[in-house]
């Protein structure tokens, strides 16, 4: 009966602490969400430096034009405009559109997930103003005039 008695307590007290580990795991995913209330302030953040986000974005598409500069040189050229902005890499690729660019800014604005802002003049539809789309790690919204919101949750 003994025996019995401390096998049923050592299952008991492995629960618990499978149950705690667990709630802990959950706790902590938890507050790695990024939240609506988050998005609708990155979206007003962008809209509030839209204006600054267009200067940069067309300096540094008439910049790589001329130029045959990489990502960091030009980063390093534009990098007082990008920092005000709390902006921490640019990533520029061609577009199917002659002489235009696509121009991803990767932001600092969070600690949850990872926030891009992307301008490309060939406007797509996923840049239309209310577009949402949400795949398991990437959550896409237009902003209008070919800027696209997009947050990476793969917290890895």
């Amino acid at each position: 009966m003994k025996v019995l008695r401390v096998n049923y307590v050592i299952l008991k007290s492995s629960n618990f602490l499978k149950f705690i580990i667990i709630t802990i795991f959950g706790v902590f995913l938890y507050s790695c969400q990024v939240t609506e209330s988050d998005t609708k302030n990155y979206i007003e953040k962008f809209n509030a430096n839209k204006v600054d986000f267009g200067k940069l974005a067309l300096e540094i598409n008439e910049y790589k034009v001329l130029s045959s500069k990489g990502d960091n040189e030009i980063y390093s050229k534009f990098e007082d405009g990008l920092n005000d902005l709390n902006i921490q890499r640019i990533n520029i690729s061609k577009t199917s559109c002659k002489d235009v660019f696509e121009i991803e800014f990767t932001t600092s604005w969070s600690k949850n997930a990872t926030v891009y802002f992307t301008k490309n003049e060939c406007v797509t539809e996923q840049s239309n103003v209310n577009y949402h789309s949400k795949s398991e790690m990437i959550e896409v919204w237009g902003l209008g005039n070919g800027w696209i919101m997009w947050i990476d949750y793969d917290f890895i």
